[in-house]
């Protein structure tokens, strides 16, 4: 990190007196203790199961190419079938139910051919459902003959499973997660994020032209620099009020809010909304008070009026909310940008809608980082209590001088014709301050922008869903392969020690919970596994004890 980040935290006044906030006491420590050693068990017990293939059961050996190297052999009896497979030299078992089987079958009598939808409901099948046979076709996949034991050969249906289902049922169970839903996890695998910093993105943008976006390639190179970077730039726009919702359009359906299908983005008197002011806009995600807010903004520069440009800031809020969650079992003092809910709300004109996130959200069973949230213009009045603000406060400030930092803001000076897409979830954006009207050249007039949004779902299923264009696929960059190879991690890691150690040594400032000793670190990093930023997943095993 930069020298000037360093003296900027340490210059800044990081917070006030609190009251010392309570930890988990004993008695709830025991309780988690005693339910995460039940769940150990429970999976124990359906590993051993899974491993553990009956020696009457009848078996095949698959002969298909694509399996040769794994070996793969299919056993059944009763209401189970198990597939074994050799993986590093390793002998692996899965097995699954009868009743899943038949419950997934895709054939014509099961699956409508044209719309995909299911002609029979789960309800329909018989619990006592067995897997009678199991026949290797060699150009479609596995024929699974199931029936009832009681019911004879009119309850007997044959399931096809194609040489791709087999391919998922082998796979390890988290990858079959991830295949089986369209979510950014899942896009991610498609496009290898790259999580930067200005120096870094300036070097891996890239602008799609108007007329190249019209293409299939086109909008392969916006969906690839969007999952990538999660910014791109169209430029040659034509300077028609309605382009962009047709950029909208090759990406997917609009998400209209109550702002309309698109909005007029330019300074007004009395605005109802700071982004219509002449004001600063610090760093924000936009529409955090809807559940869920959109995913993708686009902000089309219809005109620059001639008068100075004021260029939008960008800033990678993932990375920065990845660094922090990988530091958040060592110091408690962070512990508030994860536990403390921050309320947010839109009140005028009608309308009114609220939501609360805490700024940093993970999954608490492996600690692994889900999302963050950043938006200080929206938040909305908090209730006046007993509890004190100054804890959070103090990260807070923290985190934002980190968001603000000139090495980790990319300005980017939109010019009439150019159209930028971001990801709201993942970039925080913002600009400064814009000048008075008797302050611009005598022609200028406003800037006008079109903007419209796209929502989550939309993204992930055009990403999921692009046909594969050899010639543009790249090999897949990334920021760093580990966490700890970060190369900032070190020097953030210092300033959090220093905020920890002022939070310590100011008796009204109350951690949520100790530092952990020496042997308490080993014991995490034990269970936490490794902790990656390129956005895949951490590897911990999800039936591991949160460290709480």
């Amino acid at each position: 990190m930069d020298s000037g980040l360093e003296e900027t935290c340490k210059e800044d006044d990081f917070g006030q007196k609190a009251e010392e906030a309570a930890g988990l006491t004993a008695a709830d420590d025991k309780e988690q203790d005693d339910f995460w050693k039940a769940e150990r068990s429970w999976r124990s017990r359906e590993d051993e199961d899974a491993l553990t293939v009956p020696e009457d059961a009848q078996r095949i050996q698959v002969n298909n190419e694509s399996f040769k190297n794994m070996k793969l052999m299919v056993a059944w009896k009763d209401r189970q079938v198990w597939f074994m497979v050799n993986e590093l030299r390793k002998n692996k078992s899965r097995v699954f139910e009868a009743t899943r089987i038949r419950d997934n079958c895709s054939c014509h009598e099961c699956r409508d051919a044209t719309s995909g939808n299911k002609l029979f409901t789960t309800a329909e099948i018989a619990p006592d459902v067995a897997v009678l046979n199991v026949e290797e076709d060699l150009r479609l996949g596995l024929r699974v003959t199931l029936g009832s034991a009681s019911g004879g050969e009119a309850t007997q249906h044959q399931t096809m499973l194609v040489w791709s289902e087999v391919s998922d049922l082998v796979a390890p169970q988290r990858q079959r997660r991830v295949q089986d839903t369209a979510n950014m996890e899942a896009a991610r695998r498609r496009f290898m994020p790259f999580f930067w910093k200005r120096n870094s993105v300036e070097k891996e943008m890239k602008t799609v032209p108007w007329q190249e976006l019209q293409s299939p390639k086109g909008v392969w190179m916006v969906l690839e620099q969007l999952t990538r970077l999660g910014l791109v730039v169209v430029k040659d726009v034509p300077q028609q009020a309605d382009a962009v919702e047709q950029i909208a359009r090759l990406l997917g359906p609009v998400r209209e809010t109550f702002y309309g299908r698109t909005f007029e983005l330019r300074a007004k008197e009395n605005a109802d909304n700071v982004a219509y002011t002449r004001r600063a806009l610090p760093l924000h995600q936009d529409l955090l008070y809807l559940n869920p807010p959109p995913r993708l903004q686009l902000l089309h520069c219809y005109s620059d009026g001639g008068a100075p440009r004021v260029p939008t800031l960008f800033c990678d809020a993932e990375r920065i909310g990845r660094l922090l969650c990988s530091l958040r079992p060592r110091f408690p003092v962070l512990d508030p940008l994860f536990v403390d809910p921050v309320p947010y709300q839109y009140k005028a004109n009608a309308h009114y809608y609220c939501n609360e996130h805490p700024v940093i959200d993970i999954d608490w069973r492996d600690q692994a980082y889900r999302q963050l949230w950043w938006s200080p213009p929206f938040v909305a009045p908090r209730q006046i209590s007993g509890y004190s603000l100054a804890p959070w406060i103090l990260v807070a400030r923290f985190i934002s001088s980190l968001f603000a930092h000139k090495s980790n803001m990319f300005p980017l000076d939109l010019e009439s014709g150019q159209c930028v897409i971001f990801d709201n979830w993942r970039l925080l954006h913002g600009r400064g301050p814009l000048l008075p009207p008797q302050q611009a050249p005598p022609a200028a007039t406003e800037r006008l922008f079109y903007g419209t949004y796209l929502a989550a779902e939309d993204f992930y299923s055009a990403v999921c869903n692009l046909v594969e264009i050899p010639s543009l696929s790249v090999k897949a960059k990334q920021y760093t392969s580990h966490i700890s190879r970060e190369p900032d991690l070190e020097s953030i890691q210092g300033l959090v020690q220093q905020l920890q150690a002022k939070a310590e040594a100011d008796p009204g400032i109350g951690l949520p919970r100790s530092p952990p000793t020496y042997h308490e670190l080993a014991q995490m990093d034990r269970r936490r596994g490794r902790w990656r930023l390129n956005g895949a997943f951490s590897e911990k095993n999800l039936s591991a004890k949160p460290d709480l």
